[in-house]
């Protein structure tokens, strides 16, 4: 078998300038043999190191595939399950596995006045060729916020594009060759200054932007559009010439996302916003209040997780109440109201706390109550079992039957906790509560 794949990695490395030791360390091997066998074909290459390899050295994946159909040992190369972001990293060329036309546009900037925020992407090939008439003398920079999304032949015209137009010809005379003309100085030609796209902006395929334009945050244009003048923050824009066709929302929501600027935070914070930040028709009082968190610079803590899921499961426990939930509904929600809140590093006990009748600070205005997790009857007088964690989380037919793992009814656990050998705590309860003996 021909060692393609060998000679493309070979190939990659010479490219970098790196020998054999330094591309190891770059892959992560312990030492250069690897590298070597790989090399001559030898070794393969493992799914996590060819996607570290298209990552670092931003490799052409067509190429490298065309190269590794095959592998030496038999086995077919999975292109789809070549990466697998679990955090996710501006720095890395692609933001989405098994798509190669999409690429986070910061890692393939070599232009010092080309600056691009992080997780910006372009849906094309080469970013960079569609930057024209950039040239270094004239001092112009094309500056892109995080978050945006540009689409395919996107062109940003700069301001080297320009004609002097305060004489009797525009022709440029200085750049050809064989003619005689000094080069004007740079107050005779039109100079718009920077280019500057605001952050999180959708920009649509085949956009034409002329020098020195300015796109605040959150702007639509549309594709095809040729954008001559500013645009307002969180404004859709379409045409030749680009105009205003409508806002996104009131002034209100706009400068409340102004203030927030959510493309600011950090990775982790983020994730916990994506609910509020994807959610169509965004509220006011919901922005506010997130406003509010970063404004005293605090982050989401976990009580603050637990007790907005409380208010989820409190209006549930209601439904249920009023016979509005079925049982089988009702514990299932409950669940994922649980898993939401793991998920969020949200403190479990509080997202529940209107069932389990801890009587948190969240909960003054409910009512405490503490209902069996299996059945979901509320225990007024007798005896519960106490926090079976052990046993829900290790015997799948215990989580299956239970919502919660909190509590259990002494019937619900003869029939489905008596039987494994964990230790318990029996409670007492009292109107709602526990009391201890």
């Amino acid at each position: 078998m021909e060692n393609e794949f060998g000679e493309k990695v070979k190939e990659i490395r010479k490219k970098a300038g790196l020998n054999q030791d330094e591309f190891a360390k770059e892959l992560g091997y312990t030492s250069r043999s690897t590298i070597n066998k790989i090399e001559k074909g030898v070794n393969d290459m493992s799914q996590d190191k060819l996607e570290l390899l298209i990552r670092k050295f931003d490799v052409e994946v067509n190429d490298l595939f065309d190269s590794l159909a095959i592998q030496s040992n038999g086995t077919i190369v999975d292109e789809k399950g070549i990466r697998n972001i679990k955090v996710p990293d501006p720095d890395f060329t692609y933001p989405k596995a098994g798509v190669y036309n999409m690429k986070n546009i910061k890692p393939t900037i070599t232009r010092k006045n080309i600056i691009v925020g992080d997780f910006s992407y372009y849906s094309g090939k080469d970013f960079e060729s569609r930057v024209t008439h950039h040239y270094e003398f004239l001092g112009d920079k094309l500056i892109i916020g995080k978050f945006c999304q540009i689409g395919n032949n996107v062109e940003f015209i700069m301001n080297g594009a320009n004609h002097q137009m305060n004489a009797a010809t525009t022709f440029p005379f200085y750049v050809m060759d064989g003619w005689k003309q000094v080069s004007p100085s740079l107050d005779d030609l039109p100079y718009k200054g920077d280019t500057v796209v605001g952050n999180d902006c959708w920009i649509g395929q085949n956009v034409t932007i002329l020098p020195g334009v300015h796109i605040g945050n959150g702007v639509i244009v549309g594709a095809n559009s040729v954008v001559t003048k500013d645009l307002p923050s969180y404004s859709i824009c379409a045409g030749n010439p680009c105009v205003i066709k409508k806002m996104r929302f009131d002034d209100e929501i706009i400068k409340l996302l102004e203030d927030i600027k959510w493309w600011n935070k950090s990775i982790e914070e983020i994730k916990k916003i994506i609910p509020i930040i994807t959610k169509a028709n965004p509220l006011k009082d919901e922005l506010e209040e997130l406003l509010k968190w970063y404004e005293r610079g605090e982050k989401m803590s976990c009580h603050s997780i637990g007790h907005g899921i409380n208010t989820i499961t409190h209006k549930l426990s209601e439904l249920y109440d009023e016979n509005k939930l079925s049982q089988e509904d009702f514990k299932e929600l409950l669940k994922i109201c649980q898993r939401a809140t793991w998920f969020c590093d949200g403190n479990s006990y509080e997202a529940v706390d209107c069932i389990i009748g801890e009587d948190c600070m969240a909960s003054r205005d409910i009512e405490p109550v503490i209902r069996c997790g299996s059945c979901l009857k509320i225990m007024e007088n007798g005896d519960a079992v106490e926090n079976f964690l052990d046993a829900y989380y290790e015997k799948p037919d215990v989580k299956k039957q239970y919502a919660h793992p909190f509590f259990s009814c002494m019937d619900c656990y003869n029939k489905y906790l008596k039987q494994y050998d964990y230790e318990y705590d029996f409670v007492k309860i009292k109107n709602g509560k526990k009391v201890k003996e």
